[in-house]
């Protein structure tokens, strides 16, 4: 991983790799201090091994991952929509924790349209489009 930042002092850079995290601390890089933390990699690395280089114009975070394989992203990211292949699970419940999903994730606007849809469900304000066929 690359951070472009010039003027720094290897001796002001405080790096801690844990198995799942790292957290890199810039002291004093012209009167300013940064921070890089990743709490939660997406697998795991071998902490030991990981290493910080300053160079003129950029620090070079090397990360030694513990397996094999490509990762998708540096972050671990959660799935929100797990598929269950539950037999005798209401079939309606994926559709509603589709629509739960898109509630919490979504904007305001998102969730006014979605509360709205799901009130008109509800009071029986919708119109059946297969009527009168």
């Amino acid at each position: 991983m690359y951070i472009s930042l010039e003027g720094v002092d290897q001796d002001k850079v405080q790096a801690e790799f844990k198995p799942m995290s790292l957290d890199i601390k810039i002291h004093d890089v012209q009167g300013k201090n940064y921070r890089c933390a990743i709490p939660k990699l997406h697998k795991e690395i071998v902490p030991e091994k990981c290493k910080v280089l300053v160079k003129p114009k950029r620090i070079v975070i090397t990360m030694f991952k513990s397996s094999r394989g490509n990762w998708v992203d540096i972050h671990h990211k959660e799935d929100k929509i797990k598929p269950s292949f539950e037999k005798e699970k209401d079939p309606m419940a994926g559709i509603m924790d589709l629509m739960k999903n898109m509630y919490e994730g979504g904007d305001e606007e998102m969730k006014k349209t979605i509360a709205k849809a799901w009130t008109d469900a509800r009071s029986g304000k919708t119109a059946d489009p297969l009527k009168g066929l």
